[in-house]
């Protein structure tokens, strides 16, 4: 008879809520490093659900795996190409060494295979969508400060360089 192993799933709830708590008291003063911590203990959790889930004891998949998803795509989408990367192969082996804990016979590489290949070509869309929104933003913003017909500062960028200059004059003293 599969059994789920309810108090492991407590306990990842727990660590889970833990992790949650930390991360919203301390938001304001996190930094990319913190948050990088925070999602691999994320990947973490995700690997020991798989194993409380039942399935190692002869229970259904439940297709948890996809929660690795969230991981992938907060990552791709928040930080640049080599932390994603590194979060993606920490993914990748979390996953291979949980498939391996499990043991789900001759499908566990078709598993792996479509759980990381989902999470790699997730990945690659967001990051693209993602330099493609920072693309338009810098050529809007560069529209908002020129003349379309010159290509000269418009008066809103001439008042901004304005403001700038007058206050490293008077930092400086400097006229």
């Amino acid at each position: 008879q599969p059994q789920v192993d309810e108090t492991g799933l407590a306990v990842v709830a727990a660590l889970a809520a833990l992790i949650g708590a930390a991360l919203a008291a301390g938001a304001e003063r996190l930094e990319a490093a913190g948050l990088n911590v925070a999602f691999a203990c994320g990947t973490g959790l995700v690997s020991l659900a798989l194993l409380f889930n039942g399935e190692r004891d002869g229970g259904k998949a439940g297709g948890d795996e996809m929660y690795y998803l969230w991981v992938a795509l907060y990552t791709a989408y928040h930080f640049g190409r080599v932390a994603t990367a590194l979060h993606v192969a920490l993914i990748a082996g979390a996953y291979a060494v949980t498939l391996w804990a499990i043991d789900p016979g001759p499908i566990a590489t078709s598993r792996w295979l479509t759980t990381v290949g989902l999470a790699i070509g997730s990945v690659v869309v967001v990051i693209m969508l993602r330099e493609r929104v920072e693309r338009l933003l810098r050529e809007l913003r560069r529209a908002a400060s020129t003349d379309p017909l010159t290509g000269l500062l418009n008066r809103r960028a001439f008042e901004d360089r304005l403001t700038a200059e007058l206050a490293r004059a008077n930092r400086s003293g400097e006229p």
